[in-house]
């Protein structure tokens, strides 16, 4: 009994201290990264191409992290809607891995067999009553990517900047040239929409997908993909604005 009483202390001491406060004071979501390794911590994504086992391993983890979005179940909260149309009140917009994930889908096996991969961005644990306040033309941070900027502005004109932008890139000057072509699917960020009535039962966060099209073969590449409004501070630690993984295509 008194090393369950110590072990109960010693949690609660955490609690008031930093972990839980982290978790239940948070004022922004959490960027998710998928998939990951069987290694707790560690963020390297090695795809050996010659190898069916490993392209098979991380085809399984996306397999079980979309299967909510792939094998859903109907839910009477969803529904189909679009960045012109919300879900009505109380109701969450449904995210369907179709088409418009373009190769990053189970059909085509994520790119993995061909060297291609797609990773998976998910913004989650969106706190109660949080709205995300967007970035525009006119208001960008100064380290924000210029083609994101560019991106932002050929957006906007088309009334299509409530969005919460996303960018990859790679974390130095070599892993910028290494890193390749990167496509976004459906598009290159969250729109507003799928942000809205977060707490409602069932709800699924909104993904995209990125797709590295043709990174450099046997060459360890250093990412890091992030999410872009004003109210969303950048932490690596904490996922929160922020992740950096590990890319090695052999």
């Amino acid at each position: 009994m008194d090393l369950l009483r110590l072990a109960i202390l010693f949690t609660l001491h955490l609690c008031l201290t930093n972990a839980c406060q982290t978790r239940y004071n948070r004022k922004s979501p959490v960027l998710e990264l998928r998939p990951l390794p069987a290694q707790s911590g560690s963020t390297l994504i090695w795809l050996k191409t010659s190898v069916q086992e490993s392209i098979r391993y991380w085809q399984n983890e996306l397999d079980n992290f979309l299967k909510p979005y792939i094998n859903r179940d109907v839910s009477e909260n969803m529904e189909t809607c679009n960045r012109e149309m919300p879900p009505s009140k109380d109701k969450f917009c449904e995210v369907n891995i179709g088409s418009d994930f373009g190769p990053c889908t189970p059909k085509h096996g994520y790119g993995y067999h061909k060297g291609t991969p797609c990773i998976f961005l998910r913004l989650n644990e969106i706190p109660k009553g949080w709205t995300p306040q967007f970035y525009n033309s006119s208001v960008t941070p100064k380290e924000i990517p210029e083609y994101l900027k560019t991106h932002i502005k050929h957006n906007e004109v088309l009334g299509r900047y409530q969005t919460v932008w996303v960018s990859c890139d790679g974390v130095n000057a070599a892993d910028k040239e290494n890193i390749g072509p990167v496509s976004f699917y459906p598009e290159m960020g969250f729109p507003a929409n799928y942000l809205l009535n977060s707490n409602v039962r069932g709800y699924r966060a909104p993904l995209v997908a990125v797709f590295f099209e043709k990174p450099q073969r046997g060459i360890v590449i250093n990412i890091v993909c992030s999410v872009w409004a004003a109210n969303i501070p950048r932490d690596l630690d904490q996922k929160i604005g922020s992740v950096q993984f590990v890319l090695l295509v052999d």
